[in-house]
């Protein structure tokens, strides 16, 4: 058990004891009381086990997530390059100079808000709360803190958006009104399913037009402050996607008329990397309507739109799940396999058809 002396020149109350390893420890209070109830609470902690140097607490979020991250030798390659993105874009800009034991649970629900406000997605939010969780969870393991803050905070629902399904003529239409600009962009969302990160970070160098792909290498992220930076594709894989003809060739236009200083494949008029809000603003929205199409279909839904035309064509799952970039065919299944009910409709006749086809073969044989 620890003591309390009186610290006559200041008239504070030094509240003193042994750590586990028999290291004396001070800490003052300004009443005799609050040492007291301090001194208890430590002995509590050593008798639990539990007990911390109250050095260590102080040690910056941003120093120990990167020793952390740096000290963890099993994760996969796309696994800690997405670690690294969710820290840098999402959770050190907030905690990075943080003690850490100085974050509290308040900081962490007010952190979560301000992510919801700035319109960051729900599954976003929660994956960058579960990475904060993770360094904090192994903070406490290593006995830097007693116990951490990132348990059962309430999180924002991953709420599934409808899909909206674009025809090839309404995905024709929308090309049409959109700025001249962008009806690459249009064309190339609608009939190859690129996501708007890789559409964004498209270079011309991953343009094989003479072959008739595009090489899907990485992906362009807007972080904070404005910037914008090139990461890997979301599953952290490179695909290659083909390109209908009709495509190649507006393509080979588009780079002509519309050359970029930074080699971007789309870009806006200063040639600089393309910025989702501005593009959605200010030409997307404005061309749904003069398309006369719902306001409600998102640029992501260009995408669903192309699965949907690549399945009505005859693609197998496979065949659209590497068109997609999806880590399996059970997401592309699980994504698309409503899209057409009548899919299920061909199997029937197709199997009601191969056993009458076998009954005849039969009946034949017999007679």
């Amino acid at each position: 058990m620890g003591w309390v002396n009186k610290n006559d020149k200041s008239g504070s109350y030094i509240a003193s004891y042994r750590d586990p390893l028999g290291k004396q420890r001070s800490k003052s209070f300004r009443t005799k009381a609050e040492a007291k109830a301090f001194l208890n609470s430590i002995e509590s902690a050593k008798q639990r086990g539990d007990w911390t140097d109250p050095r260590r607490s102080k040690v910056k979020f941003g120093e120990f997530a990167a020793r952390w991250l740096e000290t963890t030798v099993h994760l996969k390659p796309s696994t800690r390059t997405s670690y690294e993105l969710l820290l840098r874009i999402h959770v050190l800009p907030y905690f990075e100079d943080a003690p850490l034991g100085q974050i509290e649970r308040v900081h962490i629900q007010a952190w979560i808000a301000k992510l919801t406000k700035k319109g960051v997605g729900p599954g976003t939010v929660r994956n960058a709360y579960r990475m904060l969780a993770r360094v904090l969870g192994e903070a406490e393991r290593s006995r830097m803190i007693t116990r951490s803050p990132a348990t059962k905070i309430p999180l924002p629902k991953s709420q599934r958006q409808e899909m909206h399904v674009l025809t090839p003529e309404e995905i024709d239409r929308l090309a049409s009104t959109v700025y001249p600009r962008y009806r690459a962009l249009i064309l190339t969302a609608g009939f190859t399913g690129l996501r708007w990160g890789e559409l964004a970070g498209l270079k011309v160098e991953h343009l094989d037009l003479l072959r008739g792909v595009v090489h899907v290498k990485q992906s362009l992220t807007e972080a904070g402050g404005g910037r914008v930076e090139i990461v890997p594709t979301k599953t952290g894989e490179h695909r290659t996607v083909p390109l209908p003809k009709f495509l190649c060739k507006v393509l080979a236009e588009h780079l002509a008329q519309y050359p970029s200083r930074e080699k971007w494949v789309f870009s806006p008029r200063d040639g600089g990397p393309m910025r989702h809000s501005n593009f959605l603003s200010r030409h997307f929205k404005p061309s749904l309507r003069a398309a006369g199409l719902k306001q409600e279909v998102r640029i992501h839904d260009l995408r669903h739109s192309a699965a949907s035309i690549a399945i009505a064509s005859g693609a197998n799952v496979k065949q659209v799940q590497q068109m997609l970039g999806h880590a399996s065919a059970t997401v592309t299944l699980d994504t698309y396999s409503h899209v057409f009910p009548s899919l299920a409709e061909q199997l029937r006749d197709r199997l009601d058809a191969a056993y009458t086809e076998a009954r005849e073969r039969a009946s034949r044989a017999s007679g």
